[in-house]
């Protein structure tokens, strides 16, 4: 955990609004890191570990307190998931945001809804089709994820501070077309397939 910690630390920065800049019609810019827990989806089975990259992000106060932001993500997914693709199935998203701090003083609560909407890869493969010719399929997912978070941040400049929060959110997932089965060929019709993350989040902010 301590690495994990260290790691956090030096690889998440985002942008948020400091004491002196929380009044309305600024902006702000930024990038960050999350640790991710995907809850086991299998009966008897473990959840996971993973990175969560977000960057670049960029906010603007629409009122005292109450910023939106729009930014990109990238999800890496643990080793172990890793190791069943030649490609890794990595996710790409947009981040639309409603973030609200409560208070005035240095030290600042907030809550966040955040939406995702993106894809994800999980490669080229040569497969039969059900007339038994051979093609390329590339395999991907759209992904659409609903997230509630809240946590802290405080501001030690008044153009900067320390963030630290924690998230819970629905992912959904869905084949953008249908493809053959790996094994026996036959077409599989696009199901929807539903997960649960948490995760925690540190950073270092700058407004502007």
């Amino acid at each position: 955990m301590l690495k994990t910690a260290i790691s956090l630390i030096l690889f998440y920065l985002s942008i948020t609004i400091t004491q002196a800049q929380s009044k309305k019609n600024k902006w702000y810019l930024g990038v960050g890191l999350a640790e991710n827990y995907a809850f086991a989806t299998i009966p008897n089975s473990k959840g996971a570990w993973s990175y969560l990259v977000e960057m670049p992000t960029i906010g603007y106060l629409i009122k005292e307190n109450l910023a939106v932001s729009l930014g990109t993500s990238v999800h890496i997914p643990p080793k172990s998931i890793l190791r069943l693709f030649d490609d890794p199935p990595i996710i790409y998203c947009i981040n639309p945001a409603l973030r609200y701090y409560f208070g005035k003083k240095d030290f600042k609560p907030y809550a966040q809804l955040l939406y995702r909407f993106g894809r994800e890869n999980l490669g080229k493969y040569e497969l039969r089709n059900p007339n038994g010719q051979l093609e390329t399929y590339e395999y991907i997912n759209r992904v659409q994820v609903i997230q509630i978070g809240g946590g802290a941040a405080y501001f030690f400049t008044p153009k900067m501070s320390i963030d630290l929060g924690i998230y819970l959110d629905k992912m959904f997932r869905r084949a953008k077309e249908t493809y053959p089965d790996f094994i026996t060929g036959a077409p599989l019709s696009p199901k929807t397939q539903k997960g649960t993350n948490s995760g925690f989040r540190l950073g270092l902010c700058f407004y502007f």
